[in-house]
């Protein structure tokens, strides 16, 4: 890895594909205390726009922050004061972004019955879905999933990592 001038890194590594060996390059920079990786072609004028039609890393990186604070009490699908005001945060970054796509997938703890999780996921994700609808995001570009407590980032074993687990996460993609 070799840092550059500009605060980014490139990262050179030895291929071996088909018995062919190859040098493959990756261009990265650190936001937010992350490092980020981009696989893609060169923009020689900011490395970090894709297609100029995406935001740039630095926004990207605000956005996965801002969609990982979204949370719910127990047992509710109405969103926290705090939730409000994130979406909001993340609403002003994307909105000059037209052709974002919004995959907002809602997830529970592990309390209560596996249908009543899912019942109540596909809630959490929808009540987002409406919040942002609200502030003007096209809602043909936000798609809703329920997961259940199927999916958790943290052991169910005490109260804390419970509520971390009560949670929606916003994968947002290019058209």
């Amino acid at each position: 890895m070799k840092w550059q001038n500009d605060s980014t890194f490139l990262m050179t590594a030895k291929t071996n594909k088909n018995q062919n060996i190859g040098m493959e390059q990756y261009l990265g920079k650190i936001v937010n205390d992350t490092a980020k990786i981009f696989l893609f072609t060169q923009n020689k004028e900011n490395p970090f726009v894709f297609y100029n039609k995406n935001p740039p890393a630095e926004i990207q990186c605000q956005i996965e922050s801002l969609a990982k604070t979204i949370s719910f009490e127990y047992d509710s699908s109405i969103l926290t004061v705090d939730s409000k005001e994130n979406l909001k945060a993340l609403h002003e970054l994307v909105s000059k972004y037209s052709n974002l796509k919004f995959s907002i997938n809602g997830h529970t703890s592990s309390e209560g019955s596996d249908k009543h999780n899912m019942k109540l996921s596909l809630d959490r994700a929808k009540a987002v879905r409406l919040f942002l609808v609200n502030l003007g995001i096209n809602k043909s570009n936000l798609k809703t999933n329920g997961f259940g407590s199927t999916t958790p980032i943290y052991p169910n074993s005490n109260i804390e990592l419970k509520i971390k687990n009560r949670r929606v996460e916003i994968i947002i993609s290019a058209q």
